[in-house]
């Protein structure tokens, strides 16, 4: 199993970091006022989990002080990231609904599992199954190698269309770096218990590709600035760490009735 090299981040990534509280002025436009959590994995009220290594990799590093992005710089940053693949196996909901998050996370960070279990499930309910929110996953394993292997697992129940199944049975665990929950034995087992075929699972978790991808994944949140997880970009809108219900609702709503 490859672990998660830091890569140098282009010059994008002076981007998203800055413009998540930089941009919430330009959001008041539409009567948004949203608070962005601080990455301090001390407080269990911060909701978002910074890099688990002590020398963090270069995206979490303080970026160098810009200019405010303007509307249009902003405009191209969010056209950048990739969305609405038909075949994506990650995603949940219609590819067509007014609304995406894209949500990137990790299976190891507490604050995804709070999120998970807490708030997700009722964005489901009310939003995806309503036809009006897609949410399309992409893996940020800041923890270590147990948190890229998760995420390998991922990609393994995604090749057999179960990875929503995977994810909720994942973060019902709770597990967390050094438990021992999370070994390839484990989710060989775990990929029995849910009905997959168990050969191919564990074929999938030394796939090559898809070890990439989830490079790809690291590589591309560096280059946009993402410093922590949970990080969310609802429609238009930069969302970090473990918000509540209401707060999705807020800015939900707010882009539904502008739609």
């Amino acid at each position: 199993m490859t672990d998660t090299p830091p890569t140098t981040p282009s010059p994008a990534a002076t981007y998203l970091a800055p413009i998540v509280a930089a941009v919430l002025a330009s959001l008041l436009t539409v009567g948004l006022v949203l608070t962005i959590v601080q990455n301090d994995t001390t407080d269990p009220q911060s909701g978002a989990t910074p890099p688990a290594s002590q020398e963090p990799p270069p995206a979490a590093q303080e970026p160098p002080q810009t200019d405010t992005p303007t509307d249009e710089e902003f405009a191209e940053l969010l056209a950048s990231i990739p969305q609405r693949n038909e075949n994506d196996p990650r995603a949940l909901g219609p590819v067509d609904a007014p609304i995406v998050i894209v949500q990137w996370t990790d299976f190891l960070c507490p604050f995804c599992g709070q999120f998970a279990r807490e708030t997700e499930p009722d964005i489901i309910a009310n939003y995806v199954e309503e036809g009006l929110v897609r949410i399309e996953w992409r893996d940020l394993p800041f923890q270590g190698e147990e948190a890229f292997l998760a995420a390998l697992g991922g990609l393994a129940a995604a090749d057999q269309d179960a990875f929503w199944a995977y994810h909720q049975t994942i973060f019902d665990l709770d597990p967390t770096t050094g438990d021992g929950q999370i070994t390839p034995e484990n989710l060989i087992a775990l990929a029995g218990e849910l009905g997959l075929d168990p050969d191919q699972f564990a074929e999938a978790l030394d796939d090559p590709a898809a070890q990439q991808q989830i490079q790809d994944d690291i590589q591309f949140a560096q280059e946009i600035g993402i410093e922590a997880t949970p990080t969310f970009l609802v429609g238009d809108t930069p969302l970090a760490g473990a918000q509540p219900f209401d707060v999705f609702t807020e800015v939900l709503e707010a882009q539904l009735q502008r739609d």
